[in-house]
């Protein structure tokens, strides 16, 4: 009898030998950790999962977009003395018909207390002055000046000017920047009547870097200025003209 009792219980430590080298842990009895810990990994652990530092997104880098630059204004090409308060500086004398002589004035004057006075007595005359500025090829751009003439017996601007003398005022732009007022390439404007004080304009666009405007006084000489111009007619003791308020400026 005690030898059937030890039998049996040999037979049930082997048994539960058995069990305890065969015992499966499931996942929800034991975390991961200790699934490992065993030293072999039992049926229902499920394979370590490490844990993985996710790469820090990188914000894209945006290209800034290039701002445009502005197209420049055109640049106003500077005018040296174009009220004439200073004399004939920075201006010269053109002598296009007839021997005027030129002079500052300060008597008759359309703004400012200066302007240029022309006159010769006894022969009729067209002259006047030029400048030649720097500007922007490709510019469109005005010139304009006053100018008022005079024909008489006597030099009193006081009193009216005889009308039988053909007599007027024209300005001209060189976009070329020429000094020859006869270039063919000069604008010119129509010639304006100016026994009183009258404005004339023309508009020209710049070829190159530098303009030329040319103001001129007739007295008494027909044709287009750019010509030698017709025989005096009427030639009486006093033939004078005054410019004055010159611009140039970029047209619209």
């Amino acid at each position: 009898m005690k030898r059937i009792i030890s039998l049996s219980l040999a037979a049930l430590a082997l048994v539960g030998a058995s069990l305890r080298v065969n015992v499966e842990w499931s996942e929800s009895e034991l975390p991961h950790a200790y699934c490992y810990a065993l030293g072999s990994q039992p049926a229902n652990c499920l394979p370590r999962i490490e844990a993985v530092t996710p790469a820090p997104t990188l914000a894209p880098t945006l290209t800034p977009r290039p701002t445009p630059s502005a197209t420049p204004a055109p640049v106003t090409p500077l005018l040296v003395n174009g009220d004439f308060e200073s004399g004939f500086a920075g201006w010269q004398v053109v002598q296009a018909s007839g021997l005027a002589q030129g002079d500052v004035y300060h008597a008759v004057s359309h703004g400012g207390a200066t302007s240029l006075w022309f006159v010769d007595h006894y022969r009729c005359w067209r002259a006047g002055v030029r400048q030649t500025v720097s500007a922007m090829p490709l510019t469109r751009l005005r010139f304009s000046a006053w100018g008022r003439t005079w024909a008489d017996g006597n030099l009193d601007p006081s009193q009216p000017s005889d009308t039988s003398v053909n007599d007027g005022l024209m300005v001209g732009l060189d976009p070329n920047g020429g000094t020859d007022y006869r270039a063919s390439g000069v604008n010119w404007s129509t010639e304006t009547a100016t026994e009183n004080w009258q404005q004339a304009g023309v508009v020209g666009t710049a070829l190159g870097s530098r303009v030329t405007v040319f103001i001129l006084l007739n007295l008494g000489v027909s044709g287009a200025p750019g010509q030698p111009g017709g025989a005096c007619e009427w030639a009486l003791p006093t033939l004078a003209g005054w410019m004055d308020d010159a611009s140039l400026e970029v047209a619209p």
